[in-house]
């Protein structure tokens, strides 16, 4: 009886250390796949971030899931850029920058401001439950033109007539449409570390 339980002790810890074993390795990243992964997620967080997506909750539950954040973080300035370039850190790091070109800044209660500008943002990357996901990032959202546009024009349809928010969207709207692009046409660098305008 001792020894089929000692047999039975044995099988369960050999059994157990087998499985965390297997967990630790799904875990367990290169300084290249960790690399590629932070690209990876990252890269995906920004691209729908310029093409508009953090302006709706429709669009803010598909990229929910690359942030440990259930909720889209509350913003008060949209920034509008013609594009962004980011590459993983040299070495092992958490931390991800993203550099914008920046052409304009739109803020509820002031409007439309042109903006020329080069800011950097961190990302900060972790391995949540064996997925890298992003669980700090710009509260600002960094958009397109022609998303900020569609965006405040879908505004201005919700508008009430004749009121001071609405004028704003008015000028807002027309103020970005005259506004050039930061690099000019073509300016756009590979897809893979920059969205085109």
């Amino acid at each position: 009886m001792r020894r089929g339980f000692l047999l039975c002790f044995i099988i369960f810890l050999l059994s157990s250390l087998l499985f965390a074993q297997a967990a630790y390795r799904l875990k367990t990243r290169t300084a290249s796949e960790l690399a590629a992964g932070q690209r990876q997620v990252v890269g995906a967080y920004c691209r729908s971030d310029f093409e508009g997506l953090r302006l709706s909750e429709n669009g803010w539950a598909k990229m929910r899931p690359l942030t440990r954040d259930m909720r889209n973080p509350e913003f008060s300035a949209v920034m509008i850029v013609s594009r962004y370039t980011f590459a993983p850190p040299a070495a092992v790091s958490k931390d991800v920058a993203v550099t914008y070109s920046v052409i304009g800044r739109y803020e509820v209660g002031f409007g439309f401001t042109p903006l020329r500008a080069t800011p950097s943002a961190i990302f900060h990357v972790e391995d949540v439950d064996g997925d890298l996901v992003i669980t700090e990032m710009p509260s600002t959202p960094y958009v397109s033109k022609g998303a900020a546009l569609s965006w405040l024009k879908a505004e201005l349809v919700k508008a009430q007539p004749s009121t001071l928010h609405k004028a704003q969207l008015e000028r807002a709207i027309a103020a970005m449409d005259q506004t050039a692009p930061a690099h000019g046409p073509g300016a756009a660098t590979a897809p893979a570390t920059a969205a085109p305008k």
